[in-house]
């Protein structure tokens, strides 16, 4: 009987480079991951490696965190900045502009013509103030009252919040100081 070799080799090192790789983004470290490394078999039993370079961020507005959230800076934390984040989660710190109602405030805005923007959230902090620095992590959405409050599970201040109607909001996931 002749043996003749498998051509299962590479497959099964694919394989256990595929289930390896998710592992790398578990660490305890909250070092960004900046290189990957895919090894790829050929047709011998040979591999090739190929490396992804780093990403470059050119702006705090563009970086990611690693659940994905897009990260903005203070300054980026208004209505116009967010009217281009429209379907997408992000973090932010900025300071609290005005509270609207135990749900709802209003944050950043401080460059000169820029309008605050509104935050609405079912678990925002109880006792912040006015020019207080919070942290949020939210989606920002063109905002509907109705469908925020499902969204939130809250009975929203349909007064303090009509001019927001259509506007860019951010629908806080977390909120604290």
């Amino acid at each position: 009987m002749i043996r003749r070799p498998t051509r299962r080799l590479p497959a099964i090192a694919l394989a256990a480079a595929v289930a390896i790789l998710p592992l790398a983004a578990c660490s305890d470290t909250e070092e960004p991951v900046t290189e990957a490394t895919t090894v790829l078999p050929t047709e011998e039993t040979e591999t090739q490696t190929e490396t992804a370079a780093p990403s470059e961020s050119s702006s705090p507005s563009s970086a990611m965190d690693a659940a994905g959230a897009t990260e903005l800076a203070e300054g980026d934390v208004s209505q116009d900045a967010l009217s281009d984040k429209v379907g997408q989660d992000v973090i932010f710190m900025a300071e609290v502009a005005e509270i609207l109602s135990p749900e709802s405030l209003t944050v950043g805005g401080q460059e000169e013509g820029q309008e605050p923007a509104l935050v609405v959230g079912a678990d925002l902090p109880a006792d912040v103030e006015a020019g207080e620095t919070i942290q949020v992590r939210g989606t920002v959405e063109n905002f509907v009252l109705a469908v925020v409050e499902g969204e939130v599970d809250a009975d929203l201040d349909d007064e303090a919040l009509a001019p927001y109607e259509g506007m860019p909001a951010i629908v806080a996931a977390t909120a604290a100081r």
